[in-house]
């Protein structure tokens, strides 16, 4: 595939998810408006338990299906027939498993059937995902990237519509379905196109290579899943649906930030292969800079958020959410360390340390839960956020320690542009909490945005040839020294 197909696929898939974060938290922000704290305590619940038991229908899959498709073409049929089988069956065993799952919590009635529906476009999406996944291996990104924007438009208006006209509460987790099920018939409607037909067989021979190649990125998955989303089960069940909902929203408007590490990452993880087994010293000077592009974009955020968390929140969400604003002064800080923990994991990888970043994920889910039993009965919503941010620093500081054996990027250099990009990010906090008081949220966020950029200039931070190098790894260009 040439530079430019490559260049092309990366920017529609940043596109498109930029547009799906945006859509996935303006229909967030919609339904909370609309829909009482313990109805919205309810819904972000049934998202988060199926969101978690996805993993178990995929079980690293589709990655293994992307990576042998992509080598060799003209066994794409017969792999996607085989994983498409035992997702068949992996579906069906997870969504008992769901079912027991909702039993076992002791849910009431309303939240069971939030979670049932909610289970079925489960099965729905791991299915357009392996479709995608086909298409990924021939380098044909567009369809994909149509298909979520597409997904999240018509969830937006479906879910609007319900919310309007008054129909009950599990029609919006019914637009999720609805949207996902059109998607899945124009996923194979455009994999057919390149000669992919939706057929069933499970041989051993090529199941078991399968399953051997995907444990490692099954369990990765499984870790991570339970990571992100058993907070918000702990806190529904030991604080209850307010407490639920209260730290649902913090927790949305950190996700709308993640488009930016995750474009990254997929334009700077070949680069970190290939460049750990023919040049270990731009593999150093990559890392350097996605890290300080990253702390970059994430300081001032965290602390302009900080400053503003009230205002934010009543933008967003209204007054009834007023008791998010602690929390999300607190947690907004974990996306600092969230977003270091992107490129620190992408490296590990890259670099022949995947079972080291699996085993550091497992410590801090562990860690994660134990901290969130520990304190959510107590705290609520504002424990939880905290056990947040100590985690993602724990997963950072694990990281660190072996990326250190790899890269020498830990230098005097790299404290010196910290330092200064914190300096010129409390320096804006300063002023934006000194005017906040007296002009519009939206003033206060381009002040802030302004003498952030100022002073940053003045204190050399990042020279326009630095930026050109992050613009170029987008490109896949070579990196200029």
């Amino acid at each position: 595939m040439s530079s430019r197909s490559v260049a092309k696929n990366t920017a529609f898939m940043t596109v498109a998810s930029i547009l799906q974060r945006v859509v996935s938290v303006t229909y967030f922000v919609i339904v909370a408006r609309h829909i009482s704290e313990r109805e919205l305590g309810w819904y972000s619940v049934a998202l988060a338990t199926t969101t978690m038991f996805v993993v178990l229908v995929d079980l690293g899959l589709t990655n293994v299906l992307i990576r042998e498709s992509s080598r060799e073409q003209e066994r794409t049929q017969q792999l996607f027939s085989s994983v498409i089988t035992v997702k068949m069956g992996l579906g069906v065993i997870s969504y008992l498993l769901l079912v027991l799952f909702t039993f076992f919590m002791g849910y009431g009635s309303e939240l069971k059937l939030l979670i049932f529906i909610s289970g079925i476009t489960m099965l729905l999406d791991s299915y357009h995902l392996a479709v995608y996944g086909v298409l990924r291996s021939m380098g044909v990104l567009i369809y994909e990237s149509i298909g979520i924007v597409v997904t999240q438009g018509l969830t937006l208006l479906l879910g609007s519509y319900f919310l309007f006209f008054g129909y009950p509460l599990y029609f919006l987790i019914l637009a999720f379905t609805i949207a996902s099920s059109i998607n899945a018939l124009y996923a194979t409607t455009m994999m057919r196109r390149h000669g992919i037909r939706l057929r069933f067989s499970a041989e051993t021979a090529v199941v078991k290579p399968l399953f051997l190649i995907a444990l490692p990125f099954a369990v990765a998955a499984v870790l991570n899943r339970i990571y992100t989303n058993a907070d918000l089960l702990i806190v529904h069940k030991l604080a209850g649906e307010e407490a639920a909902a209260w730290y649902t929203a913090p927790y949305k408007i950190i996700a709308a930030f993640q488009f930016v590490p995750l474009a990254l990452i997929s334009a700077i993880y070949p680069r970190f292969s290939e460049y750990f087994v023919r040049q270990k010293d731009k593999l150093s000077y990559v890392f350097e800079q996605s890290v300080m592009y990253l702390l970059l974009l994430s300081v001032p955020v965290a602390i302009g958020i900080f400053v503003l968390a009230e205002e934010i929140v009543v933008f967003l969400f209204g007054e009834k959410l007023i008791p998010s604003v602690l929390p999300l002064k607190i947690i907004i800080f974990s996306i600092i360390f969230t977003f270091l923990s992107y490129p620190l994991g992408a490296l590990l990888n890259a670099c022949n340390k995947q079972t080291k970043q699996m085993v550091f994920v497992g410590i801090v889910t562990v860690s994660n839960i134990f901290l969130n039993i520990l304190l959510v009965r107590q705290y609520g919503a504002v424990g939880a956020a905290a056990v947040a941010v100590g985690s993602s620093i724990l997963l950072v500081l694990l990281g660190s320690m072996v990326a250190r054996t790899i890269v020498t990027s830990f230098t005097w250099y790299m404290a010196k542009k910290t330092a200064f990009i914190i300096f010129s990010a409390v320096i804006m906090g300063v002023i934006v909490y000194a005017i906040h008081n007296t002009v519009s949220l939206a003033v206060s966020i381009l002040i802030g945005a302004v003498t952030y950029g100022i002073l940053l200039l003045v204190l050399r931070v990042m020279s326009l040839a630095q930026i050109q190098e992050i613009v170029n790894l987008f490109r896949k260009n070579e990196i200029v020294k």
